[in-house]
This record gives C-alpha cells, structure tokens and sequence, in this order.
C-alpha cells in the first residue's frame, strides 16, 4: 500500500531522525549534545543517555508544534541539569568501595571487597551484616580495569538474591492494603533505564537499584505498578488510585528524582520531604 511520506523523512535522510535542530546544553562546562528522534508514541519524552540528551517527538504531531514542543523539553532538561548534571542519567551505576557503609530496604550493611587466591571468577554474598565481594587476586587486563563496573553488577546482584523474599512480601503486603489487584510474577531486575514495569499478564518487574533508597521511596514505585494493574494509562482515574494509597505520593517522586543519581555517601540514607529550593 501507498504510504505518504512524513515531513520526517524528507528532512535529514536517515529515517529515524526528525530535522528537528536544537542548541546543545553546556551546564558547569560540561556539553550535552541534543538530538531529536522519531517515535511511534503519543507523547514526546526527553532523556539524557550517555551524556547526550534525545528527545523522542511524536510521529503524528506537525512540524511546527513538534518544533515549538521539543524546544519547551530542551529548556526544561536544561533547568534541571543547571540543578544536578546527573539528574537524568539514571543508567549511571552506583560505584562501590570497601569498607562502604550502605542501607539496603532498611537493613544497615557493609561493603567487603577481597582478593583471593584459588578462585576463578568474582562473586558476592551477604553474610550477617557484611556483603562479601570476593575477586580473583590474578585479575589483568580488561579484568582489572572493568573492577568497579564488575563490583556494581555484584553487589546489586546479591542484594537481588538475599533480599528477594522480604522484597516480594512487602510488595503482596502493600498489595493488599491498597488494591487487592491480580498481579503475576514480581521480579528484582537489572534494570537501569526506569524503575519498573508491569506487563500486560500483571508480571511486575523492578529495578534492583532500588533496593539502595529509602522504603518510602521503595513504596511509592511499587504503588506506581501496582496501580497499573488496574489502569495501565496515567490517566486522571490512575493518579487517583496512586494519591489514595499514598497522599505525599508527589513528594516522594521529588525525592527520587532530586537523588536518583547522587553517589551513595552523598544521598540521604533517610527520607524526608524536600525543601522548595532544593527539588530538580
């Protein structure tokens, strides 16, 4: 079938782009190259991934109110990186060092890194109040080099593991005392791009970081999916159900996104709620 070819198409040549030019961002010397990109979507969204900020424009939407949308966007990623250079990069890891103190879903832990003799390959476990990061004390190379990223991906791995039951019973308690909706699984995931997702069949999935804010913070996503279950749009009859299980639902989203990327000895290991001047 004949297809009429979107103003899209017609502008940069490379299909997936827009023709839509926007500044780069430049906050504390730092350069955020800003692109726009296509999007089969309704809404347009703004992201910075890798130090680079894409903004996804609605396919359907006219030029010129594409335009005047995406520069809106721009200005407002823009304000809030002014705030926290990080404020959106939420794919950015927490790095871990030994002997670092951390709070996991209330639970006050310490970081061990060790180098061992006679093991092959990484791994980490809680033992008591201690999350023992074992590394082979031949690692070279690539090994050596890629250390942090490795002991990242451990530490949030274990914590995964060992808190997995206690995660899964706080979400079907909470469950219960709000919707009392049909959820499948609930799974722990290494999900750095948003914090969960609830599936089509109920199977909610959440990001294991997580597990590293506050249980305040920790309720309000789990309600966020939850109420998905029984709206999957945010719609008006949406936010309703989230605001009823949890009035100061907006409060905690401030939090989250004020902090979402600060280094852990720099973030509040308690919640509490933000002064005006200090939210993104």
């Amino acid at each position: 079938m004949w297809r009429r070819r979107h103003w899209f198409s017609t502008l940069d040549g490379k299909g997936a782009g827009t023709g839509i030019k926007l500044e780069d961002i430049t906050v504390n010397g730092r350069t955020f190259p800003v692109e726009t990109v296509a999007t089969y979507a309704k809404t347009m969204r703004g992201r910075v991934i890798d130090g680079k900020v894409v903004i996804r424009v609605p396919e359907r939407w006219g030029r010129n109110f594409a335009q005047e949308s995406a520069e809106k966007v721009r200005r407002s990623i823009e304000r809030a990186l002014a705030k926290n250079p990080h404020a959106f990069d939420r794919s950015r890891i927490p790095e871990f060092r030994d002997m670092q103190p951390i709070t996991a879903m209330g639970r006050e832990l310490i970081v061990r890194i060790e180098r061992r003799d006679g093991i092959r390959f990484a791994n980490a476990r809680l033992t008591g109040n201690e999350l023992r990061v074992h590394l082979p004390a031949s690692a070279s190379g690539d090994a050596l080099r890629n250390e942090k990223e490795v002991v990242s991906q451990l530490v949030l791995k274990a914590l995964s593991r060992e808190l997995y039951q206690e995660f899964r019973r706080r979400v079907e308690e909470i469950n219960k005392s709000t919707f009392n909706a049909r959820i499948g699984a609930i799974r722990l995931k290494n999900i750095t791009t948003r914090w969960g997702s609830c599936s089509a069949r109920n199977n909610l999935n959440f990001s294991s970081l997580l597990l590293l804010f506050p249980n305040e913070i920790l309720d309000s996503v789990i309600v966020h999916e939850l109420a998905h279950t029984m709206v999957r749009r945010h719609s008006d009859k949406f936010w309703s159900l989230v605001y009823s299980a949890i009035p100061d639902y907006k409060e905690r989203r401030r939090w989250l996104n004020r902090y979402q990327n600060t280094p852990l000895e720099e973030r509040p290991r308690t919640y509490a709620p933000l002064n005006a001047g200090d939210a993104l």
